[in-house]
């Protein structure tokens, strides 16, 4: 047994053998339907699915520990109208301190009323809203088949731009998801970003699934390299100007996006993946998975009388833990890569290099 096996064992105890990462789809509505989307079929069948009551997630949450960083995501996360009391739960039930809410942007009002209610509530909360944005102007609107969305993503940048300067716990992002539809326009994009928006990171999220097209994610690696150099130019300007955190966090982001060029090369998983093991993914209607990508299920909460404790320890549940540590699968999910690096000691080594070397 290697001593590494031995460490993550204590750590995943530590934490009661519960997960310190969750995402959580709060619904899966949305008034958008991207071209690239991974979720497509659940959010088609929003009108069936019946998702969790804010009476169902306290106790769900309750019966979790402590969890580090919570992503709500969707559908549109900001169209459920009690987001900012989802978030109050996980802020006093498991001490939760970094939350992040992903939004293709297309609700200014609404977006930063709730962006406000959420700070308003959890005084102590760091709050990070990626905002999605593929192209420019009309092909953005065409890749989320939502017109008028870049215009309003716009808009909604501009209001939590005003919103920041009164609260500086509230961190601005932006998400660019790399698919064939622009992927030969990617550059304009990132040079767009850099110039007209205050943030300290943009992210580049690699497609998954086939969307409501096949060809989604038939894609260049050279096309991504590209991508990702420019943008890590970017992050090292941007770090230069903000300080050491920041360019720790971007030296993160790009080993994750080294690890996924690997992965796409190679077909195989690179590193040892932390999924169903310190993270978890819940979907809106109680639906238990190691990770977004995987669809294997852990099990149904609503028919574990909310239980996750119990489920997380099940014997399905250890079968795949078992199944993804003996690597048999693979992705370039990037938020389960950029976790499973946090807990990979032996990689922090080059990343504290790379930052030296910055």
């Amino acid at each position: 047994m290697r001593v590494t096996d031995e460490i993550n064992k204590i750590r995943f105890f530590l934490n009661g053998g519960l997960p310190s990462y969750l995402i959580f789809f709060v619904t899966s509505q949305c008034n958008a339907r991207c071209k690239m989307c991974f979720n497509l079929e659940n959010i088609n069948d929003y009108s069936v699915r019946k998702k969790l009551s804010i009476e169902e997630i306290n106790k769900i949450s309750k019966n979790l520990n402590s969890i580090s960083y919570l992503t709500l995501s969707g559908g549109e996360p900001f169209l459920r109208k009690d987001l900012d009391d989802i978030c109050k739960l996980f802020y006093d039930n498991n001490s939760t301190r970094y939350i992040g809410i992903p939004t293709n942007g297309s609700l200014p009002s609404i977006i930063t009323k709730k962006v406000e209610d959420i700070l308003i509530k959890c005084p102590n909360l760091n709050l990070k809203i990626p905002l999605s944005i593929d192209a420019l102007n009309e092909e953005h609107d065409k890749i989320r088949n939502l017109k008028g969305c870049f215009k309003n993503l716009l808009n909604t940048y501009q209001k939590l731009d005003v919103l920041k300067k009164d609260y500086n716990n509230l961190e601005i992002a932006v998400n660019t998801t790399f698919s064939s539809f622009n992927q030969d326009k990617i550059a304009d994009v990132i040079e767009y970003v850099f110039k007209n928006f205050d943030i300290k990171s943009h992210t580049l999220t690699y497609v998954r699934g086939e969307g409501t097209n096949p060809e989604s994610n038939i894609v260049s690696i050279k096309n991504y390299k590209k991508a990702v150099n420019r943008l890590e130019e970017i992050s090292h300007y941007r770090g230069a100007l903000k300080g050491f955190i920041l360019n720790f966090n971007n030296s993160i982001r790009y080993r994750t996006r080294e690890i996924i060029i690997q992965t796409l090369e190679e077909d195989r998983m690179i590193i040892p993946c932390v999924a169903g093991d310190k993270m978890a993914v819940i979907d809106d209607i109680g639906n238990v998975f190691p990770c977004e990508i995987l669809g294997k299920k852990i099990g149904d909460l609503r028919k574990h009388n909310y239980n996750f404790k119990m489920m997380w320890n099940s014997y399905n549940a250890r079968e795949i833990r078992q199944f993804i540590k003996d690597k048999r699968c693979h992705c370039t999910f990037e938020c389960a890569i950029q976790n499973s690096i946090a807990h990979k000691i032996t990689e922090y080594p080059s990343i504290i290099k790379r930052l030296l070397d910055s």
